[in-house]
C-alpha cells in the first residue's frame, strides 16, 4: 500500500509513520541567492529519486540545505541504502543521512509546509525567485555603464528574468548547465541574455557595456 498524502499534509503523522521518511544533509543552496535552494541542480535529483518505486517523494528545503525521503513502505533498508548511494552519487552530491534524534525532530515539526519544503516540479518556484534576483542583480550592474529610467529598468528586468527562467526552470537546459556540458549551455545562456537586452538598449550600447566589463 503506498503512503497516504499524511506526509504532505504534515498532519499527526506516527511513530510508525516517520520511519518511511528520511532527511538528507544536501550542499543544494544557490550560489546566486544564498538564502534559497537551487531549483535548477535540485530538481533533476528530486525527479530522479521519484522515479523509483522505492520511493513515495522526494521534497527540498527552501534553504537547499536539506533533502527529505518518503519511503514507500516495502522498501527493504538494504535496498534504500543502495539505492539513494547510488542516486546521489550520479548527482555528484555529498549528502549525509540526518541520524540526529533533535535535529530529526526539528525537519520533521515543519515538513510539508508551503513555502518551506517544496517537492520535486515544486522546486520550480525557487528558480524562478532565484531569476529574478539575478535579473535584478543584471541591471544594477548595467546601470554601473548605462543609465536605465524606471520604465527602460523594470523592461530590462522582465527580459532577463524571463531568460533566466527558461533555463533555471526547463528540465533539459537545468541538466545541462549542472553536467558535463554545463560551459556551453552556460555560454548559450549568457548569449540570450545579450539578445535580450540588446533588442531594449541597442546592440552598440550592450557591446559598450561589456567592453567596458571586461576592462
Amino acid at each position: 500500500m503506498v503512503v497516504s498524502l499524511i506526509f504532505s499534509l504534515n498532519a499527526n503523522m506516527s511513530k510508525q509513520d516517520t520511519t518511511l521518511l528520511d532527511f538528507y544533509e544536501a550542499p543544494l543552496v544557490c550560489n546566486a541567492a544564498p538564502s534559497i535552494g537551487c531549483g535548477s541542480r535540485s530538481k533533476p535529483v528530486l525527479l530522479d529519486l521519484e522515479r523509483d518505486k522505492l520511493v513515495v517523494e522526494a521534497w527540498l528545503n527552501r534553504s537547499g540545505t536539506v533533502i527529505a525521503v518518503i519511503w514507500n513502505e516495502t522498501a527493504k533498508d538494504d535496498d534504500k541504502i543502495a539505492f539513494i548511494d547510488s542516486t546521489f552519487q550520479r548527482h555528484e552530491l555529498d549528502a549525509t543521512k540526518v541520524n540526529d534524534a533533535e535535529r530529526r525532530s526539528q525537519l520533521l515539526e515543519h515538513f510539508g509546509e508551503e513555502g518551506v519544503w517544496y517537492r520535486g516540479r515544486q522546486v520550480d518556484q525557487l528558480s524562478r525567485e532565484e531569476a529574478g534576483i539575478v535579473a535584478e542583480r543584471v541591471a544594477g550592474m548595467i546601470e554601473n555603464y548605462h543609465p536605465l529610467e524606471s520604465g527602460l529598468r523594470a523592461k530590462v528586468v522582465a527580459s532577463v528574468k524571463t531568460v533566466f527562467e527558461k533555463w533555471y526552470t526547463d528540465d533539459h537546459l537545468a541538466e545541462r548547465m549542472h553536467g558535463e556540458d554545463s560551459e556551453q549551455a552556460n555560454l548559450e545562456m549568457q548569449q540570450e541574455l545579450v539578445v535580450a537586452c540588446g533588442e531594449l538598449l541597442g546592440e552598440d550600447v550592450v557591446t559598450e557595456i561589456m567592453g567596458q566589463m571586461g576592462r
